[in-house]
């Protein structure tokens, strides 16, 4: 039987949910992938297009892949790990413009992403900056930043890396967008809608008004039509269930609503800045509010993001008023911070007279200075401020023990030295993990550019340029010098994220509420949900 042949087989029976069957096959091919392995081994760099090595590389990659695949099936770590180092082995000496490097890394962070499930099972907690799941994101980005969005593979490392963020991590705002994108590239992706619909299902329980209704909708369809498009029997009867227990529970006539979601006051474009300023925010998915940018509607276009209610004994009252007050100020300073970005944007010229007659030097270096850069450098630093006031919340709600002076984002991160995250573990709130997994990627270098951003605008002086710079009069690590493209860029890939805390902070608060119904039951404990505050209220 040719190698080809066997492959086949192989997958057919994993396919087919016969994985000891699978594993014999692998086994009797290990005396063919050990001798094309040790080929390999004598070699220091795979390049592409060698005939000396392209067969071996093919044979250890499908080899590994099985193994991999079959392992987290029936959650075998040894399994898993003889795959893993087949894959490492090879991977560490394929160069970057190798045709299977993404494929040779892919494999490697499914290992690595299967390994922590299997941890995360058995303990029945996340761990946040061990070496599985720091390998794992670092391998599916890096894997994501190279790969072209025309190779196949491309939606397998997208669903894996967003149901990484979400299953494991808790990170389901961010796993909506990796599931928007892989969706983007092929809309029948059956695995990306049907995690897609699950993660909105999950975000419906800090969404309030219309954009509820809407959402659990939304989340119904993508369900369905990963149902209708093929899914395989467990994953379909897992999202059957999540359609029975949970969606229709919280909206029971949900099945008699139909395929087209209907939202009232569809945006239209009036020429001035309000309307200019909501598509801005839909398209850049910028409002707290998951419904998806495709939405052009009302329901998509305010920020319904809440603490549904806190549960408190009597005595305690005013802490509800405190941390809804913190809430109210989070959201407030984020909303401000997005105002002034979609402003930096539109650049309207009435305000365009505040830049005349000020006297400033010529430099020589064709630096940008005008009011609506400073009005994007202000959004940032507002931005940034709002991470050190969600750890100031989370320092006060769990009693930490940080002093109120030197609390920041940063020290939630396992990863840093100074943490005082203890009393925290088990960690079983997956957005309590969520936050620390976010506030880990700014202490690995993940967000390192715009920790140095930060730094630089708040501490130093930073040139923002109007042209583009030639790349010999930049070093390599220097953060001062960008372009106004970049920066603003930058900037709208910031508040993503700093949208992202601040939905795990309302799922976070929301889950640990829930958790003292069930500790202390409701007998003891005062339910209270706040009226909503009217805009005419608001003060000025």
């Amino acid at each position: 039987m040719s190698l080809y042949k066997t492959f086949s087989n192989i997958d057919w029976c994993i396919k087919n949910a016969e994985f000891d069957t699978a594993i014999e096959e692998l086994n009797l091919l290990k005396p063919i992938i050990i001798e094309n392995f040790s080929a390999l081994s004598e070699i220091d760099k795979i390049k592409p297009g060698d005939e000396r090595t392209d067969r071996a590389v093919v044979l250890v990659l499908n080899y590994c892949g099985f193994l991999i695949s079959c392992g987290d099936i029936k959650k075998d770590k040894s399994v898993i790990e003889e795959g893993m180092s087949y894959a490492q082995s090879v991977f560490s000496k394929l160069s970057s413009d190798h045709s299977l490097y993404s494929s040779y890394g892919y494999n490697l962070a499914n290992g690595y992403s299967s390994l922590y499930e299997i941890k995360q099972n058995f303990h029945e907690q996340f761990f946040i900056g061990d070496k599985q799941t720091e390998e794992a994101k670092q391998l599916y980005r890096t894997i994501l930043t190279n790969i072209d969005s025309c190779n196949k593979l491309i939606l397998s490392i997208l669903t894996n890396y967003a149901n990484l963020l979400n299953g494991r991590l808790g990170r389901s705002i961010e796993a909506l967008h990796v599931f928007d994108r892989a969706l983007d590239i092929e809309p029948k992706f059956s695995m990306a809608l049907a995690n897609k619909g699950y993660v909105q299902n999950l975000l419906a329980s800090v969404t309030d008004g219309e954009a509820k209704k809407v959402l659990l909708h939304e989340a119904y369809i993508n369900i369905k039509k990963a149902i209708n498009l093929g899914l395989e029997v467990g994953p379909r009867q897992y999202f059957e269930g999540i359609i029975e227990n949970n969606i229709k529970k919280i909206f029971p006539d949900i099945s008699s609503l139909g395929e087209n979601i209907e939202c009232s006051i569809t945006l239209s474009d009036e020429g001035d800045f309000k309307s200019y300023y909501k598509k801005f925010c839909v398209s850049h998915g910028l409002y707290l509010n998951p419904i998806s940018k495709s939405h052009q509607c009302a329901a998509a276009t305010y920020d319904p993001l809440i603490i549904t209610k806190m549960l408190v004994e009597k005595s305690q009252l005013n802490k509800l008023y405190k941390f809804s007050g913190y809430f109210n100020q989070i959201k407030q300073e984020y909303v401000f911070a997005r105002y002034l970005t979609a402003q930096s944007f539109y650049q309207d010229p009435s305000i365009k007279f505040i830049d005349e007659d000020v006297v400033l030097l010529n430099t020589l270096e064709y630096s940008a200075h005008s009011i609506f850069l400073e009005q994007a450098r202000t959004a940032f630093r507002v931005s940034y401020s709002i991470l050190d006031k969600i750890a100031f919340f989370m320092n006060e709600y769990l009693d930490l023990g940080f002093p109120e002076n030197r609390i920041y984002f940063y020290l939630f991160s396992p990863l840093h030295r100074k943490n005082k995250l203890e009393k925290l573990y088990p960690i079983q709130n997956p957005y309590l993990a969520a936050i620390l997994d976010l506030a880990t990627d700014f202490t690995n270098g993940h967000f390192e550019k715009i920790s140095k951003l930060r730094n630089a605008l708040e501490h130093r002086f930073k040139s923002v340029h109007i042209f583009d710079i030639p790349q010999n009069d930049v070093e390599e690590e220097n953060i001062n010098k960008m372009t106004t493209k970049e920066f603003r860029e930058l900037l709208v890939e910031f508040l993503v994220i700093v949208k992202s805390a601040i939905f795990y902070l309302a799922l976070f608060i929301d889950w640990e509420e829930k958790k003292k119904v069930k500790e202390k039951g409701d007998h003891k404990l005062v339910p209270i949900r706040l009226h909503e505050l009217k805009d005419e209220l608001k003060g000025g």
